[in-house]
């Protein structure tokens, strides 16, 4: 009898729970209170008279849409029409002409901000105290105009202190730009007419600001915005999920912060902040799953759950759509609960896909499934993977496998493979024989060479034994940085070089550098990825050299006027502070400050006088002093060949292999004559450096192509004999203090062409070269750090 009531105890307070979670798991549109908005627009005369215009209402991912609705005329240019949304929602909206009718023309009728950039989304918090929202369109992206035009310009400040607020998302007219390290933003063109302006924190750390500002056509128009900081908030989100969730399956969060796995990309222009591959996994157990972040009171938050990608995995609800939520945080935001009703569209299977890598995969690399975008898959044993998609039965699902997201880990043969997703639920199971550029039997095992035995170091003890990775960033780097750090301190590295690229939004008539990418179409780290990856180096017990760069524009790398150069210090004042604030911030041990053409420095010969080239040189010189104000570590010069004397006010002078270049000989040729050919280069390209200013230098890039030949397929040994010669040269003077091997690639991928050297004979060089008693390396980096 006893055991009977136990068990009816369980049946309610099953029912029961079942039936809080359900109410609290509802997905948050629809559920709260929904505020008339009406959205009036000013259009431009080039728009085709008669041709529908649309509200298009977004999800805060850029391939879906929510409500598409057309506007009405009330007067001559100008276009309304009113919809319900949720009060405190943010909502990512834009107008464009497009009828839904074809997919090839997503995005081509859409508005811009002139006809070379078009706008991805504007951005509203929905307020029942401002409901009538007044935009004026610039331009169509597919219709030439000339807009009429003025710009906006201020600056960002914390409230409580008035330090100005860097890498602050503001947002007008739908164009997205960056704070600079002043806090300052500029839009050096704006539409006329009345302008909505959104400011807004990544991290969520300071609240929203929204305003207007009114543009004047020729004119600059100021807008300085105070940020009032956010008290934090430590939120769990807690999910039950249904009963057939695969068993495999991690749980992902996809959400529109940062947290959430957000990301504002560089490689596409005028992008806001979009979730990439970084969607953070949940703790899973059995079919519950949980995930604690830190967020910050009044962020807006949109979320939903996946087993595997945004779309392929996705939650859906019973009409297919994606079960898209709303989070408004509050400081009794704590636990978020949550109910998962289903995976995958009504009608829709499941696809699943294994596979089985070659032995030879280097360990703690991740496997993508690239289909388009590139997906994680999730490991299930030894060199096992899987990858889940819900899709309807008969569909095609075409992809190809890639080690690492990285460019150099692609499949042997590079095939692309092609599932069908069944009538019911299909399981495939694939096998990769090898991996490009990785034999079979690679194991990833050194053998240690070059002048030394490898327990005896063959540099001092206070050598800088550094490493520099590609430097340029994808978010696939991410999960890779753990095992490239691991490995560089297994090869008896001590430093790491991270690098920040800026890129040139003009050159002409002035240059133009921007921190977060409107014309230029770079590759940009973000700034807290930025800081993470310096914070993981050391955890690692890595130094870090921070390497920014100006990203080379076609016309940038020779002479100009006097005029352009002022211009050019300018924006090496903005690139400089931001990383010496980046810097200072984590602790980085030394800060590359580089010249205009990637790191070099002009030469004398690019300004039209001496009196010119000394003006340029106190320029630099004022600049300096500006950074030792923020960043208190060591400051290395990009290559400044003899020209000046601003170098001897940093601690070290660099210079890479691409200014000394390589001495010609055959690919055969023997460590010492290496060794003699490069003694002899370096006494013409890196001595005069040293007698020049007296000040340490660093060979911050060490770049040694391979060369194949009959012998040697990969140029791997002719490589590694190149590179012990120059380490051989670079011994015999010890003004030399340290060495970056360059392109040291993400993955271990040895017989991949090329100058790099991880996983190949030139890292064994490295490892011997640097070799040290680990006892020895905090004593070397205390030594080689100011």
């Amino acid at each position: 009898m006893k055991l009977y009531r136990w068990f009816a105890f369980l049946l309610v307070y099953t029912i029961l729970v079942t039936a809080v979670l359900g109410s609290l798991a509802a997905p948050c549109f629809g559920s709260a209170r929904l505020v008339d908005v009406t959205f009036r627009v000013h259009i431009p005369a080039s728009t085709p008279p008669g041709e529908p215009v649309y509200l298009l209402i977004m999800p805060f991912h850029d391939w879906d849409w929510r409500k598409h609705v057309e506007l009405s005329p009330v007067s001559p240019g100008v276009l309304e029409t009113t919809v319900p949304l949720e009060e405190g929602s943010l909502i990512r909206y834009t107008y464009d002409r497009w009828d839904e009718k074809s997919w090839s023309q997503w995005k081509t009728t859409r508005e811009a901000a002139s006809n070379t950039l078009k706008i991805d989304s504007r951005l509203l918090v929905v307020s029942s105290e401002d409901s009538l929202i007044e935009d004026t369109v610039a331009a169509w992206a597919d219709i030439n105009s000339v807009p009429q035009v003025g710009s906006l310009a201020g600056r960002v400040v914390d409230a409580v202190t008035s330090k100005p607020l860097v890498d602050t998302n503001v947002v007008a007219g739908g164009i997205h730009i960056a704070t600079d390290y002043d806090g300052y933003f500029e839009f050096p063109e704006l539409a006329v007419g009345t302008q909505r302006v959104m400011v807004y924190r990544t991290l969520g750390d300071h609240h929203f600001v929204e305003t207007t500002a009114v543009i004047k056509e020729g004119e600059k128009t100021t807008l300085n915005i105070a940020m009032s900081p956010a008290q934090p908030v430590s939120v769990t989100f807690d999910v039950a999920l249904p009963a057939n969730t695969p068993e495999y399956a991690e749980i992902r969060i996809f959400g529109s912060a940062y947290q959430l796995g957000a990301r504002i990309s560089g490689n596409d222009l005028n992008t806001p902040p979009m979730p990439g591959m970084n969607l953070p996994v949940m703790q899973r157990d059995g079919n519950h799953a949980t995930l604690s972040v830190q967020l910050f009171d009044g962020m807006h938050i949109e979320y939903h759950y996946s087993i595997s990608t945004w779309f392929y995995g996705s939650e859906r609800d019973s009409d297919g759509q994606m079960v898209d939520r709303t989070l408004v945080v509050s400081p009794s935001t704590t636990h978020q609960i949550d109910w998962i009703t289903r995976w995958g569209s009504p009608g829709t299977t499941l696809l699943s896909i294994y596979v089985t890598t070659p032995s030879s995969t280097p360990a703690g690399v991740p496997i993508v499934l690239d289909n388009g975008p590139m997906h994680w898959m999730t490991q299930v044993g030894s060199n096992k993977w899987v990858f889940y998609a819900y899709g309807n039965p008969g569909d095609s699902f075409s992809y190809s496998y890639v080690l690492g997201g990285d460019m150099d880990g692609i499949e042997k043969g590079n095939p692309t493979r092609t599932a069908i997703f069944g009538t019911h639920d299909t399981v495939v199971e694939d096998t990769i024989s090898a991996w490009a550029y990785i034999p079979d039997d690679w194991t990833g095992s050194d053998t240690a060479r070059a002048s030394s035995d490898g327990s005896t170091p063959l540099t001092p003890p206070d050598f800088i034994c550094g490493y520099y990775p590609v430097d340029y960033w994808s978010q696939s780097f991410v999960p890779l940085l753990s095992t490239t750090f691991d490995r560089i301190r297994a090869h008896n590295g001590t430093w790491v070089a991270v690098s920040s690229i800026w890129s040139y939004g003009q050159v002409s008539p002035m240059p133009t550098v921007e921190s977060r990418p409107l014309l230029a179409n770079s590759v940009l780290t973000p700034r807290q990825v930025l800081i993470n990856q310096i914070k993981e180096a050391h955890t690692y017990g890595l130094h870090v050299l921070l390497a920014p760069q100006f990203g080379v524009r076609k016309g940038i790398c020779g002479s100009h006027s006097d005029e352009w150069w002022e211009g050019w210090i300018k924006e090496a004042r903005k690139l400089w502070m931001w990383n010496a604030q980046v810097a200072q911030e984590t602790g980085t041990e030394a800060l590359l400050l580089p010249g205009y053409c990637f790191h070099a420095f002009p030469s004398a010969d690019a300004f039209s006088g001496e009196a010119e080239v000394q003006a340029f040189d106190k320029a630099i010189q004022s600049l300096i002093a500006d950074v030792r104000t923020v960043f208190h570590g060591s400051l290395l010069i990009g290559y400044p060949g003899t020209s000046y004397d601003f170098p001897s006010l940093a601690d070290w002078v660099g210079i890479t292999t691409y200014q000394t270049g390589h001495p010609n000989l055959p690919a055969s040729a023997s460590v010492e004559e290496w060794e003699t050919a490069y003694d002899s280069l370096f006494m013409r390209k890196l001595d005069p450096l040293y007698t020049k200013y007296r000040k340490p230098i660093v060979m911050y890039q060490v770049a040694v192509p391979s060369t194949p030949s009959t012998d040697d397929p990969t140029g791997e040994q002719a490589q590694a004999r190149q590179l012990e010669g120059l380490l051989q040269a670079l011994r015999k003077r010890a003004w030399v203090i340290g060495t970056f091997s360059f392109a040291y690639t993400m993955i271990d991928t040895p017989l991949k062409p090329g100058d790099g050297i991880r996983a190949r004979e030139g890292e064994n060089v490295l490892k011997a070269f640097y070799g040290m008693e680990t006892s020895q390396v905090d004593g070397a980096v205390k030594k080689a750090v100011r």
